[in-house]
């Protein structure tokens, strides 16, 4: 999947939990230069099957608030 997310602007940076393939990346794309990529959690069936839109869901909209998120929690 790696060639994949890189030539969509993303960086795999983990998984949601042990046993789902979905990469959670930052969405380079989408970064504004004072907040930071937004993170993203994609379905990894999508890109596998070459499917023409692959889903996506807002983790945090950036990596420093899902940071701050986690300490709070």
């Amino acid at each position: 999947m790696s060639p994949w997310l890189i030539r969509h602007g993303l960086i795999h940076v983990g998984f949601p939990y042990i046993g789902n393939y979905d990469p959670i990346c930052l969405e380079l794309s989408s970064a504004p230069s004072d907040k930071g990529a937004s993170v993203v959690r994609l379905n990894h069936e999508d890109i596998l099957m070459e499917r023409p839109t692959v889903h996506r869901t807002s983790v945090s909209s950036s990596f420093l608030a899902l940071l701050e998120q986690q300490i709070d929690a």
